[in-house]
């Protein structure tokens, strides 16, 4: 009985440390990044009410649950140690979803990213891993930041002084028979990098889905992807409201949740 009862306060113990761990961090941002692929993966996108409130509430959760992880390091159990050691991957994961599943300015996407990535390493290199686990891990985990690094840092610089911008127009519009669907014939040009004529469908009957810092609104299907200049000859028209004729080739329209 006393054994039992010992047994139970060393587990009671440890539930609670768990609250106080590392493993808050990391389940807050496998929770996001799973939501913002589930996001991305119904065809939605998050617009943000107010983009620097958005950046300011993302910034103070995370430094503010990696804080709270640090001081209670010395709490921390095995799980946590383990999730500490894929804190940086699933951070990874996090902003690779966020960016795919969220409209905003690339500044405030890059402030967000660099924050979690930080974040994630701090507390990964703080955690109590043996020396051989930080150095493969943490050799392993820069390796595959460097990546993401640049790239934000690279698109940020062409966003601040519109390089590479480019020029998009709508050449032909067609309604579905029931107005459920609008296709449209777009002409991108890029300039010296080249252009495409591609084809898009808008879901005309779900509505921005408004949520508390902003709206859930579906992106429009990509259904045709080809050379600049086709949209000068191109023909467009419905036979259903499901299926579509691009150049007399045969396209159906799914959409999720449409």
């Amino acid at each position: 009985m006393g054994t039992t009862l010992a047994n139970l306060h060393i587990l009671d113990g440890e539930n609670k440390n768990l609250l106080n761990s590392t493993a808050i961090l990391a389940i807050y941002l496998l929770v996001m990044g799973v939501v913002y692929h589930l996001i991305s993966f119904l065809g939605y996108t998050f617009i943000p009410i107010n983009e620097l409130i958005f950046l300011v509430i993302s910034v103070a959760i995370t430094v503010l649950l990696t804080v709270v992880t640090l001081k209670r390091r010395k709490e921390s159990t095995k799980f946590s140690t383990v999730l500490s050691v894929l804190t940086p991957l699933i951070a990874i994961y996090f902003v690779i979803t966020k960016g795919f599943a969220t409209d905003l300015d690339m500044k405030i996407y890059t402030a967000i990213a660099f924050v979690t990535l930080i974040c994630s390493m701090v507390n990964f290199f703080s955690g109590k891993q043996t020396k051989k686990v930080k150095i493969g891990c943490g050799i392993a985990y820069i390796i595959a930041m460097l990546p993401i690094i640049f790239a934000l840092l690279l698109f940020t610089f062409f966003a601040h002084f519109d390089l590479f911008v480019p020029h998009i127009e709508v050449i032909k519009v067609e309604m579905s028979p029931n107005n459920i669907h609008l296709a449209e014939v777009i002409e991108s040009s890029d300039g010296a990098m080249g252009g495409s004529t591609q084809v898009h469908v808008k879901h005309l009957i779900r509505k921005p889905t408004n949520l508390l810092f902003g709206e859930l609104v579906k992106e429009p299907t990509q259904v045709y992807f080809g050379r600049w200049g086709e949209f000068e000859t191109m023909t467009l028209h419905w036979e259903t409201d499901k299926i579509l004729y691009i150049n007399e080739t045969r396209y159906e329209i799914r959409c999720i949740l449409c």
